[in-house]
């Protein structure tokens, strides 16, 4: 099942690739000992909304790209009534890749990466899609809960991978109190605190009195939208857990550190199953299939946790009075360690689920993703201890997210 087979590379970079807002920025040329050839790079834009339009006119941005997709700058242009665009004295050179994004009723759209060969001019297909506030064709495919008890609290994280299996780009299904649209609205426990989101733009997610919306117009694709949502319960001798959906969830799963010695008690959990995930850590992992819009999923934790009966580490949170990026990512043992646990869970379920072919992973694969992925965490966070400016960390994001996109698209064709 090709779907779930991506499913590893998708959570891999779920935490760190999502969606971010690109910024026109002045063209930066590599160094080079001798001059690039110059050349046309055109294209064209694709409603593939039945019906759809094309626009008047469109601004479009050519992300510019070497062989190992590090950015070496960007151009732009106006496209034209029939969705024809064109990007005069473009670098040409044999191994470069030339991408386009376009922003479309509030949406940005993204073409595939195009390679140049030598001969024949790159020219880009960029797809865009109208807009629609029906919510029907949108679901939950995947869901990770990770629970992880320290001194001050219940530490929970919750990991999405949303799809749209329609042909319109989903937005503006309810209005905020302030006016703004948005696009799905998810619940949080009563007693949730220290909320954060990842990605962690101020302008996506909003808090609500019971939950949160996320404003990101959600595009068709199948896993279209990933995020995290991390927070902290207070802690009882008789904590539980409960969820209702608000979409369809194809699959939920419960993480428990195995250490803890407590376990999850709930009608329809399965589970518990032992797996092993990032640095050896041992995890309970119960499942729930199929939720149905407006469906509750709820159980117990039974037992005491380790920092209740003093056995392990001292593992309390020291709650800034402002919320910081290391505090954020330090829930359920940090970004990068969230997005491995994921992929854990997924080979896991791979040697489970008997309805999947076998076949190794490709290490090398595996070994570019997680570097790529630690670059992009190293990068964030360099940002927030203002190493680099917002100029370049923006830039070099960019080109590391086009690089984690071509280990994507070189995965899926192998699948």
């Amino acid at each position: 099942m090709k779907i779930r087979l991506l499913i590893p590379l998708l959570l891999g970079i779920a935490l760190v690739l999502l969606t971010v807002p690109v910024r026109a920025q002045t063209p930066t040329p590599s160094p080079t000992t001798q001059p690039v050839p110059t050349g046309e790079v055109t294209g064209f834009i694709i409603n593939r909304s039945p019906g759809g339009n094309i626009p008047e006119s469109l601004s479009v941005m050519l992300h510019i790209l070497d062989q190992n997709y590090n950015q070496l700058g960007m151009l732009h242009a106006q496209s034209q009534p029939d969705g024809s665009f064109l990007f005069e004295d473009a670098p040409l050179s044999p191994g470069m890749f030339y991408a386009g994004i376009a922003d479309y009723q509030g949406a940005t759209y993204y073409s595939q990466p195009v390679p140049y060969g030598g001969e024949t001019s790159p020219n880009i297909e960029l797809p865009i899609y109208e807009s629609t506030d029906d919510l029907s064709q949108v679901r939950v495919d995947e869901m990770h809960v990770l629970f992880n008890f320290a001194q001050d609290g219940l530490e929970v994280s919750e990991i999405y991978l949303l799809s749209n299996l329609g042909d319109r780009t989903v937005t503006g299904t309810l209005t905020l109190d302030d006016g703004q649209p948005a696009t799905v609205e998810f619940p949080l426990p009563a007693g949730a605190d220290y909320v954060f989101f990842k990605p962690d733009s101020s302008d996506r997610f909003v808090k609500l009195a019971d939950g949160f919306a996320d404003k990101a117009p959600l595009v068709p694709g199948e896993n279209s939208s990933q995020f995290m949502v991390s927070y902290l319960l207070p802690y009882n001798s008789q904590m539980s857990y409960s969820y209702t959906a608000p979409l369809v969830i194809g699959n939920i799963d419960f993480l428990l550190p195995a250490e803890e010695g407590m376990i999850l008690n709930g009608p329809n959990l399965v589970g518990p199953e032992i797996t092993t995930l990032q640095e050896n850590s041992i995890y309970q992992v119960y499942s729930y299939k199929g939720l149905s819009a407006g469906q509750t999923v709820s159980f117990d934790f039974l037992g005491k946790p380790n920092i209740e009966t003093g056995n392990g580490t001292d593992r309390s949170i020291t709650k800034p009075a402002v919320p910081t990026f290391n505090w954020a990512i330090g829930i359920g043992g940090g970004v990068f360690g969230l997005a491995m646990i994921a992929v854990g869970v997924w080979k896991w379920r791979r040697t489970r689920d008997d309805d999947i072919d076998g076949g190794s992973d490709n290490e090398s694969d595996k070994s570019r993703l997680n570097e790529v992925v630690i670059k992009i965490a190293q990068l964030d966070e360099a940002l927030e201890r203002n190493e680099i400016d917002a100029g370049e960390h923006q830039q070099r994001r960019v080109s590391l997210r086009q690089q984690a996109k071509a280990i994507l698209d070189e995965k899926e064709a192998d699948f």
